[in-house]
């Protein structure tokens, strides 16, 4: 499917599902105020009976519960249809735009383990979508998306001192876990070099990873800007060569006013860490139409991403050993 058919089918099926969400919302309301409301003051009036009224009340119980499930769930389902209809079909027409053989899948993205492994960011509460797969310029790569969940801890006072002190102690371990939250995106890549450890490059600041055994790089404005941390310092150095670290500080200082900027070495992979870039594929039933415009902004978005494998000459080769 085009671009332009998949423009034409999703603003069908937004339609459709408008239609169904005023028709099923308009039911509910009328089965589950109006007519057990009505209902109640008319037996009241034509029996002058407050006991009727309450009957009438009891005997439509049952009724109210199957408008209630019935009506309100299909209220809920026709967004969350739209949603999914959206990104499978528009979202994905336009990312073939950007690449033709590059596949997408709206509900997967970075995986937990790997994600607890590297370490830079509190793992605890997030959910992985929209992973964008393929090979872009020689190297295989993985784009996905990682949102925070919000954490609702709260401080609670009692009469002990102890549960105080114990109240204290949690709730700033769960805000200091809510600094170290991530939401944005996540690239993945082959890496030109093998290796056999992992190292962090942490950016400096205080939602990231803090503790560990560090390493200073020679480069002292790179060192402004990132920790690395590493259990191999000669490996670090063969993986951050002088020419690299200087074109990661640079992606840094340009994405600076956006989003903050790591990056991590494990399993041949390179991981860059784009916390604070925007959802880009979200939608609802009542936002405007998809257009021509919305695939080219998503089209520039995820070119924009796959530039950085092009800025840190990620599809380099000549290092690679047999």
């Amino acid at each position: 499917m085009n671009i332009n058919e998949a423009i034409e089918a999703t603003a069908k099926k937004q339609k459709e599902c408008r239609r169904a969400f005023v028709k099923y919302l308009f039911l509910g309301v009328l089965f589950i105020a109006v007519v057990p409301v009505g209902g109640a003051f008319a037996v009241k009036y034509l029996l002058d009976s407050d006991l009727a009224s309450l009957f009438f009340i009891i005997i439509y119980i049952p009724f109210f519960l199957v408008a209630l499930v019935t009506n309100g769930g299909r209220v809920i389902d026709a967004p969350e249809d739209y949603k999914a209809f959206y990104k499978d079909v528009f979202v994905r027409a336009a990312i073939r735009e950007v690449g033709p053989n590059f596949n997408y899948d709206p509900n997967a993205g970075i995986s937990r383990k790997e994600f607890r492994r590297i370490g830079i960011y509190s793992p605890d509460e997030f959910r992985a979508e929209d992973l964008i797969s393929g090979t872009y310029n020689g190297v295989k790569f993985s784009l996905s998306e990682a949102i925070d969940i919000p954490n609702d801890a709260k401080l609670n006072f009692g009469d002990s001192a102890a549960l105080n002190l114990l109240s204290a102690i949690v709730f700033a371990w769960e805000t200091m876990k809510d600094m170290q939250a991530f939401s944005g995106s996540v690239l993945v890549c082959e890496f030109y070099k093998k290796f056999n450890g992992q190292t962090i490059v942490a950016s400096r600041t205080l939602n990231t990873k803090f503790l560990g055994e560090k390493e200073q790089m020679d480069d002292t404005l790179f060192n402004d800007e990132f920790r690395v941390f590493t259990k191999d310092k000669v490996e670090a150095r063969y993986l951050l060569m002088p020419a690299f670290m200087a074109r990661l500080r640079e992606l840094k200082i340009k994405y600076a006013s956006q989003m903050g900027v790591s990056a991590a070495f494990m399993d041949d992979k390179f991981y860059l860490f784009l916390n604070g870039a925007k959802n880009r594929f979200e939608t609802t039933l009542f936002s405007p139409p998809p257009s021509l415009e919305d695939a080219a902004l998503i089209k520039k978005e995820i070119s924009e991403l796959l530039s950085i494998i092009d800025e840190l000459n990620l599809g380099l080769d000549i290092f690679k050993l047999g």
